[in-house]
């Protein structure tokens, strides 16, 4: 990113031949512009860790070549709009904000149309003040592999069709108001997400991480450092509900207790054993009232190893 302010020019919309646009990671505030529904040829579209506000114009449902709309840290109102279920070759859809705190006032529902995006691998929509279902429509992504609504307003069962989904390896659902039965959802054998979250109390889930094992004897999660992650892709302290991530590098990794229970966790270690770092893609650190300093910028992580 730069450290360009204002809005962006309605003017882009005349070109015709562009393919990507990038202008994120700045200061710039307003509006997105309708007018760049106008570009056909738009492959690209990255508008992120700005300070866009208003409406997400209807028009980005005219971008019929568009692959990838990573439009996520903003402060838009309004609606997610239904148009965007056009967009055929979408294969990423950012929109997501802080995980401490819902950020935008989009105040509506998850388009049911979304689920027509049938090349579909990414689906961020996390703090957006969304509330409603989860459309069952979602099922249809059969090519989805990271789909993340965790801390919206979003309520009811979490639909039977998101268990077909077999190519996720990224959930997150926590901090909403679902219910469900995550085992017969996502706790099938051989096909475990790598990085599986939803909120304990409410969904029972044996397989999700952080929540407790059926039984010593009957759970299907393994008990190494990161349950249910036989190459330890990932490894979760605990999760009541508030999980944070970092993306840093750089990670602080010294005495660090939390308790859960009657359990004591210590040296970032899940059920006694420490995780390996080196081999980590996704990193949880959440609640159980954790002590010590494990790192210095909070925020979200989005990069997985490989992609």
């Amino acid at each position: 990113g730069n450290n360009f302010s204002g809005a962006v020019p309605t003017e882009l919309g005349n070109l015709s031949l562009l393919k990507s646009l990038h202008i994120d990671r700045n200061n710039i505030s307003g509006a997105i512009p309708s007018e760049l529904g106008n570009l056909s040829m738009l492959g690209l579209l990255f508008l992120d860790q700005n300070k866009l506000e208003g409406a997400i114009p209807s028009e980005l449902g005219n971008l019929s070549a568009l692959q990838y709309m990573v439009i996520n840290e903003n402060n838009f109102d309004g609606t997610i709009p239904s148009e965007l279920g056009k967009l055929s070759k979408l294969n990423a859809l950012l929109l997501g904000n802080s995980f401490s705190a819902a950020t935008t006032n989009l105040d509506n529902t998850i388009p049911s149309e979304l689920g027509n995006l049938s090349q579909l691998e990414r689906l961020w929509l996390y703090s957006n003040n969304l509330y409603g279902t989860i459309p069952a429509q979602l099922g249809n992504l059969s090519r989805l592999t990271m789909i993340t609504l965790a801390n919206n307003n979003l309520n009811g069962k979490i639909p039977l069709e998101l268990g077909q989904l077999t190519a996720l390896t990224f959930v997150t659902l926590q901090s909403n108001n679902l219910s469900g039965n995550g085992d017969s959802l996502f706790c099938n054998p051989g096909k475990v997400a790598d990085f599986l979250v939803v909120d304990c109390s409410e969904v029972e889930c044996s397989c999700c991480d952080g929540c407790p094992p059926l039984s010593p004897t009957t759970s299907p999660v393994p008990t190494e450092a990161c349950p249910g992650k036989t190459e330890n892709t990932s490894c979760s302290i605990c999760d009541d509900g508030q999980c944070v991530r970092n993306p840093s590098a750089q990670l602080e990794l010294s005495n660090v207790t939390s308790t859960c229970g009657d359990e004591e966790r210590s040296g970032w270690a899940f059920r006694g054993q420490t995780c390996d770092f080196s081999r980590v893609h996704y990193l949880s650190v959440c609640g159980c009232h954790a002590s010590g300093h494990p790192m210095m910028n909070v925020a979200n992580i989005y990069e997985r190893k490989g992609s």
